[in-house]
């Protein structure tokens, strides 16, 4: 084990050095964003929220597109409707906007950019750095070094004797500041390790997702009225029962299909169902029902909502800030350990040069 400790130590602090500043940048962007819904309600209520309308019906699909049309927007990417009466409808278009709809009447509430919203800054200085590809692939690498980082951590906190173990599991203000901040350091890394091991795993997989080619396509032909489809299609295969969301996604090209992704409410792994319609016909070409999905498929599907806490409502979402907060103590505590210990010894050996030399020592 002190072998093992030799080689491990080196490779923890300099992996340490060169990534601790991008893990405080990621640790911070994830605090903030563990309360990203709070924080969006509280400041942009007024243009995502509406008067809810008992038993009156709901906007259409072709309603949602016909106020579209009204507007000198980019193509829509997405429409998203959501079960919450009081929840506007969000559409997201391919040049970077948000329209909030309300959800009875299909009246435009707001047009906003989403490259001028703070928290989707926050959010992509948490995942690209605002560097685009370049930066999503740095802070997926750096990832890959933080988990390292949490192994060899783990390596080096481990006891020396079993009598010790007590120690190792307690943090004590003993007056000193150094050995107060290598406490938190090391026994409070060790407490959080689990909890920041699956965060950086599911921001691992978040960061993975690639989009799904279908082997099926849409056959071209001409057709009238293709907006009317989606609520025909919607009709097929939501049956009325409670959702947290539905998402219809228009085809990106003449051969595409158009999608529709209803997430059901759950308190636990994510309940999404996708299906994929021939844009021209709306016949029914895909479905991948949640039924039809094992627990492990749901797991990996509910990364997000792992990631940020949702999956554990409010009380989730504190248990993510307080381990994204652990993530940013630690690279600043770790530092501040190999600095003190750096000038202590720097101190030790400008105190060995300064000695006088005993005069029977001279020659």
């Amino acid at each position: 084990m002190k072998r093992l400790r030799k080689l491990v130590a080196p490779v923890h602090l300099w992996l340490g050095l060169l990534s601790g500043s991008l893990m405080v940048v990621v640790a911070l962007t994830g605090c903030i964003w563990a309360f990203e819904e709070e924080i969006r309600y509280a400041t942009q209520r007024e243009i995502l929220f509406v008067e809810p309308q008992v038993n009156a019906p709901r906007a259409t699909v072709e309603q949602i597109i016909s106020s579209l049309e009204k507007l000198e927007g980019g193509k829509v990417n997405q429409i998203r409707f959501f079960g919450n009466p009081e929840k506007a409808v969000n559409v997201y278009t391919k040049d970077k906007q948000l329209i909030t709809l309300n959800p009875y009447n299909a009246q435009v509430i707001s047009v906003r950019s989403t490259e001028d919203d703070v928290m989707s800054t926050i959010l992509s200085l948490h995942r690209t750095l605002l560097l685009g590809d370049v930066g999503k692939k740095i802070i997926y690498w750096n990832t890959w070094v933080f988990i390292v980082m949490l192994v060899t951590g783990l390596v080096l906190w481990a006891p020396r004797k079993l009598n010790q173990w007590s120690k190792y599991f307690t943090i004590r203000n003993c007056g000193n500041k150094k050995v107060y901040n290598y406490k938190i350091h090391s026994v409070g890394g060790m407490y959080a390790v689990p909890l920041l091991l699956l965060m950086a795993i599911t921001g691992l997989s978040i960061a993975s997702h690639k989009a799904t080619k279908d082997e099926v396509k849409s056959v071209v032909r001409p057709v009238e009225h293709p907006e009317r489809l989606a609520d025909a299609a919607l009709h097929t295969v939501w049956k009325g029962e409670p959702y947290e969301s539905i998402r219809v996604i228009p085809a990106k090209d003449s051969t595409d299909l158009f999608r529709i992704m209803i997430r059901y409410e759950t308190n636990s792994f994510r309940k999404e169902s996708n299906f994929g319609f021939d844009q021209y016909s709306g016949e029914l070409l895909v479905a991948k029902r949640y039924t039809e999905q094992s627990g492990w498929d749901r797991f990996w599907k509910s990364d997000f909502e792992i990631h940020t806490g949702r999956i554990w409502g409010l009380g989730g979402k504190v248990l993510a800030f307080c381990t994204g907060l652990m993530a940013l103590v630690l690279p600043v505590s770790g530092f501040l350990i190999w600095f003190w210990k750096r000038r202590s010894s720097k101190g030790m050996v400008r105190k060995e040069i300064g000695k006088k030399v005993p005069a029977a020592q001279v020659v």
